[in-house]
């Protein structure tokens, strides 16, 4: 047998010897069949395999289209006339390449960085041969990186492989002869690892509290990153570390570090994070912020004091924020209690060019007596810092002239009184008198080194202490009352007596009088005149009071003919009515008393007016939003709401005696705009201080929601820490600012938030998103306490930048859809929305008001005005504070109930104008007509009197069109 060819055996044999046998040989015939594989060890009876039959006359065949690597058995028989015995042989097939490839290809094994693979070899009829060896082929997917290796086992180990990385991997089988063919390949994905290190930041940006930080993503990645760590210090051994987690979009990835401090060097790592854990720290980013605005500078007190001169000394500031070019003093008279009104004046500014780490002033050509309010700023490149503030007074003036009693009138005794006139006080630096009154059966000298009261010796005392008048006036002596802290205490009518009117000065806790000479007091003098004086102002108050009673009488009538007629709107104009609010600026040298005796209801001098059943029934009842156009335009035609709105509660309806507090006096923007004791809002005692529980701040309650809003005065320098722990503790998201910092070139609110991050107290506020649009800005504010900074709140800043104070918007308009964006916000905490303007009562009223109304439409399909402010009055005073913010709540109610939006964003406005001049079905009109019927059925045409000017002979040819007037205005 022979097997030269793959799947080819050649079969030969000799001719059997026929010499015994004269029977010739015809031919051959030789059988085979296929017994098994060598490989696999199989025997011959397999099933299915036939034993072929071939006949030849030669002494050899080939027998072709055998497997490979196999087993025949060949079986040669000779024909002739007598047969002969067959002969049986086992061939062999040569080896030819596999035929296909290996089996069961699995990854056994998956780590990070290597793979185990695992496989069969291939069926035993693909093998064609004995099985020698293996070739693989292990691809990168998306990438060029491949290796490939011979093998020789059917398990492979491959290492040094790029983390969660998809890889090909396929495998053929060898034999002696040659590759068969590859596998199908299988794709696998190494496991995740920690990402590799990242190449060091860099910061396109910074200022002087923010540094923005990139750097590249890692590539590899080695995973899914999580997220970035971003790890920055200032660059001094003793800086705290601090480490931010951020979830970081977009390529570059970048975050924004805020609330540095400034001038400061920092370092910043970035380091990255998958499911297993973080990678190693990049290379730090060296940045320096830029300077910033300097702190206050620290220990500022008055070292020297004189009559015309103080000297005020001060060190760095604490957080200098940069080199510190200059200092800025600026001093100013905030009280001069020599003078019965201060005028206060703008503050003189001297710049101090050398700075130094401690620094010393003398201020020069002041006043004596007087107190004086210092403010000293540092600067940096940046510009102005903050002030630090203290109060110095001059030295106290002594130099003082006695009364001449020779030009004082003879006092008038009676038994327990005397009446005397003092001689005007025209010394510059006196600040009043005090009125000595002495037993003449006292054995005391007259000079005594400390003069007490009555209490403390009834035979030489005080009897009252009286501010500067610069004209002559009368005084009686023993009335009772208590002037200056001194009991004016009846006389005795058994005992004689003389007085002194000694000239006082006084100035922050310092005393300096000087007697006159003794005046008696000496017995009764005739009454005759008194009485005489008396009898005439009572007959005078009488005819005053008929005079009075008789007017009142007839106004009231004609009001109540006019309210039953309907007539008195036309009558009257809502300009010419005196229903201005008069906002008292507190002045820090402003006494309590004055404070509490300002008149809180100016707004309204007249008081409340009586309302027939009907009308009163119906401002109980409200009004439905379906009729409210109409409802608004009876009103403006009538009287414009004016009687309805003299109606609200008017003044001071509860006690605030806590606001009234000299200590808390700094802390109110308008002496005349405080809070209730019951609805005002209670801050934490801090540092065993009793009075900075304080804010001038008033809950207000909403629709059918208790304290749904704060009512807050704009802060201002006193209040600002407050404010932002009132904020903090009561845990709002919104706050609603209706004010401008400055209006009329007055100033209305503190700045009291940050451009970019500030401490305020033991909270750091971090601006972290602004929005500036035409008629607001909307901010958005992190805060944290600075002990816990995991713990942050953020807060909604929403300022309306288009309402003039004591006024009302030119148009209902943009109020409308800034209060339709705040009520449509989901806040970040459920607590009170703060809302302030400047005073917490005007702007701030009118706003609540409205938000609650709509709240109340929505509920219950009608409104009630007058109800609501008449309860918000009952919190807080004077709120919606003039008659034209009364009305205007109506109107902005109408425009959004009847007119709705009519705004068109620019983007849209070709489409949306031919929707416009679409018709409507139903009233066979275009969109647009029914717009301007709609407007002119909300209008109000004005009186015939609002034209009289345009109608007078002599400007009748200035008109183009007679029916075409511009109407008249009382407004100055």
């Amino acid at each position: 047998m022979g097997q030269n060819i793959p799947g080819q055996l050649n079969a030969s044999w000799d001719a059997p010897d026929i010499s015994q046998n004269s029977c010739p040989i015809d031919s051959y015939t030789v059988k085979y069949r296929f017994v098994g594989y060598r490989e696999c060890n199989q025997n011959a009876d397999i099933p299915g395999e036939m034993e072929k039959n071939e006949t030849t006359s030669a002494l050899f065949y080939i027998l072709s289209d055998l497997k490979a690597h196999a087993n025949y058995e060949v079986k040669v028989r000779a024909n002739g006339r007598i047969n002969s015995q067959e002969r049986t042989e086992t061939g062999q097939t040569e080896e030819t390449a596999p035929s296909a490839a290996p089996r069961n290809v699995e990854v056994r094994r998956t780590k990070s960085t290597s793979f185990r693979f695992a496989w069969d070899r291939p069926a035993c009829e693909s093998r064609n041969g004995a099985i020698t060896g293996y070739y693989y082929r292990l691809t990168q997917i998306d990438g060029n990186s491949s290796r490939e290796d011979y093998h020789y086992t059917r398990t492979l180990d491959v290492s040094d492989l790029t983390p969660y990385t998809e890889y090909s991997f396929i495998v053929l089988a060898l034999t002696s002869v040659g590759a068969g063919p590859f596998s199908e390949p299988v794709v696998y994905r190494t496991a995740e690892d920690i990402p590799p290190k990242l190449l060091q930041p860099v910061s396109p940006f910074a200022n002087r509290s923010v540094i923005e930080v990139k750097w590249k993503a890692p590539d590899p990645p080695n995973g899914i990153i999580r997220i970035y760590e971003i790890l920055y210090q200032r660059s001094n051994k003793d800086a705290q570390v601090t480490n931010v987690t951020a979830e970081v979009a977009g390529e570059p990835p970048s975050y924004i570090l805020t609330g540095l401090d400034a001038s400061a060097n920092y370092t910043v790592k970035v380091r990255a994070y998958t499911s297993v854990g973080p990678g190693p720290y990049s290379e730090p980013l060296e940045q320096i912020t830029k300077e910033g605005l300097p702190g206050a500078p620290v220990n500022l007190n008055i070292s020297g004091r004189a009559l015309y001169d103080l000297t005020i000394d001060w060190d760095i500031p604490y957080e200098p924020k940069g080199k510190i070019i200059k200092y800025e003093v600026q001093y100013r008279a905030v009280a001069k209690p020599y003078l019965r009104k201060l005028t206060v004046e703008d503050a003189i500014i001297v710049p101090i060019n050398n700075p130094k780490e401690s620094n010393s002033y003398k201020i020069a050509n002041l006043e004596p007596s007087t107190i004086y309010e210092i403010q000293v700023s540092a600067y940096t490149s940046a510009g102005q810092g903050e002030s630090a503030i203290i109060n110095g007074t001059t030295a106290l003036f002594t130099e003082l002239e006695p009364v001449d009693v020779n030009h004082v009138a003879a006092p008038t005794r009676k038994e327990t009184t005397a009446e005397i006139i003092l001689p005007a006080l025209t010394q510059k630096y006196a600040t009043g008198y005090r009125i000595r009154i002495k037993s003449l059966q006292s054995k005391r000298k007259r000079v005594v080194s400390r003069m007490g009261g009555y209490e403390e010796n009834p035979d030489d005392y005080i009897t009252a202490e009286l501010d500067k008048e610069e004209n002559e006036r009368p005084f009686t002596i023993g009335d009772g009352k208590t002037y200056g802290g001194y009991l004016n205490a009846p006389l005795d009518k058994d005992k004689k007596y003389e007085m002194y009117i000694n000239t006082l000065s006084k100035v922050g806790g310092e005393t300096q009088e000087v007697s006159s000479e003794p005046i008696p007091l000496d017995g009764e003098r005739s009454n005759t005149a008194l009485i005489v004086i008396l009898i005439v102002l009572i007959i005078a108050a009488i005819l005053l009071l008929a005079g009075i009673i008789w007017y009142k009488r007839r106004d009231m009538k004609k009001l109540k003919d006019d309210l039953l007629q309907g007539k008195k709107g036309r009558e009257r104009d809502v300009a010419a009515m005196p229903n201005k609010a008069v906002e008292i600026e507190m002045n820090p040298s402003e006494s309590l008393d004055n404070l509490a005796n300002q008149d809180c209801n100016q707004t309204s001098p007249k008081g409340r007016h009586s309302l027939n059943k009907k009308s009163l029934k119906k401002m109980q009842k409200g009004v439905q939003v379906a009729d409210l156009a109409t409802y608004v335009t009876k009103k403006k035609t009538k009287d414009n709401f004016v009687t309805e709105y003299e109606m609200l509660p008017q003044g001071q309806l509860y006690s605030w005696d806590i606001a009234s507090k000299p200590e808390n006096k700094t802390k109110n923007r308008y002496g005349n705009i405080i809070p209730y004791d019951e609805s005002r809002v209670i801050l934490p005692v801090i540092n065993d201080n009793p009075h900075s529980d304080y804010i001038n701040a008033s809950y207000i309650d909403g629709y059918q929601h208790p304290n749904k809003y704060i009512a807050c005065h704009g802060p201002n320098k006193a209040s600002v820490l407050d404010f932002w722990r009132m904020v903090w503790l009561e845990n709002c998201g919104k706050i609603v600012m209706l004010t401008n910092l400055s209006e009329g070139g007055k100033k209305k609110c503190e700045k009291y938030w940050p451009d970019d991050a500030m401490k305020y107290g033991e909270l750091k506020v971090v601006c972290t998103n602004t929005n500036v649009y035409p008629t607001c800005t909307i901010q958005t504010f992190a805060l944290n306490k600075m002990d816990d900074e995991a713990s942050v709140k953020h807060v909604r800043h929403f300022h309306f930048t288009a309402w003039p104070d004591m006024r009302v918007p030119d148009f209902a308009g943009p109020l409308l859809d800034f209060l339709q964006l705040i009520r449509e916000e989901e806040p970040y905490q459920d607590g009170p929305v703060v809302v302030h303007c400047s005073a917490g009562v005007g702007r701030t009223g009118t706003y609540i008001t409205l938000d609650a109304m709509l709240d109340m439409a929505a509920a219950e399909g009608r409104i009630n005005v007058f109800q609501f402010v008449s309860q918000m009055r009952e919190r807080r005073i004077k709120m919606v504070q003039v008659v034209e913010q009364y009305q205007f709540i109506f109107d902005a109610l109408v425009e959004y109930f009847v007119i709705g939006n009519t705004s068109i964003p620019m983007e849209t406005f070709r489409t949306d104008l031919l929707q416009l001049k679409g018709i409507n079905n139903d009233t066979q009109k275009s969109y647009l007509q029914e717009q301007y019927e709609t407007l002119q059925l909300i209008s109000v045409t004005p009186p015939e009197e609002k034209f009289s000017a345009g109608r007078k002979p002599e400007n009748r040819k200035k008109n183009r069109f007679h029916d075409c007037l511009p109407g008249c205005t009382t407004e100055k």
